[in-house]
């Protein structure tokens, strides 16, 4: 009798849930917060009718709705401008966020035009649609073999223009550059 009892309380219980509507688990992350695309090792070519534009390379890039994620990012810029003085841009760092035509380089970030100019800092936001590089934060420059530190960098790519506070030269006499 006891053995009959349970089994049918069994199929009893049974039944009920089988009919309670189960909700479906909502995630936590919005639709925004998931990459649409994730690549590893990606590598990046930009061509227009001039030739190659834009090299990227990157360990991990990730593509969202309004935004990209780069780790390791290695971009190079390529100039065909014959008034400008330069052939190519370098941009590194460990970590790249690009909303739109704005690069935010954080992490050892590296900025290299030809082998004449160099600039090291921990942070960089560059715009790519007006070709003006600028950060808050401390940097060290070289340009040929003279020596430029400070913050608050400010740089204009299209006019070669240079502006940081609390600036520190030290000018290579030696080098007649």
């Amino acid at each position: 009798m006891d053995l009959r009892l349970f089994f049918v309380s069994l199929i009893f219980i049974s039944l009920v849930l089988y009919f309670i509507p189960v909700e479906s688990i909502k995630s936590t992350k919005k639709e925004s917060d998931i990459p649409q695309f994730i690549f590893n090792n990606a590598t990046m070519y930009s061509l227009d009718e001039t030739g190659l534009n834009r090299y990227v390379k990157a360990s991990q890039a990730l593509n969202y709705k309004t935004k990209d994620v780069m780790y390791d990012a290695n971009i190079t810029l390529y100039n065909y401008d014959k008034t400008k003085d330069f052939y190519k841009e370098n941009l590194k760092s460990k970590d790249m966020l690009k909303v739109q035509d704005i690069y935010t380089f954080t992490d050892d970030v590296e900025y290299k035009r030809d082998n004449f100019m160099q600039i090291n800092t921990d942070k960089l936001i560059y715009d790519d649609k007006n070709k003006i590089a600028k950060n808050n934060t401390t940097f060290n420059a070289r340009y040929y073999t003279h020596k430029y530190s400070g913050d608050s960098l400010f740089l204009d790519v299209n006019s070669s223009l240079i502006s940081s506070k609390n600036t520190n030269f030290k000018i290579d006499m030696s080098n007649k550059k």
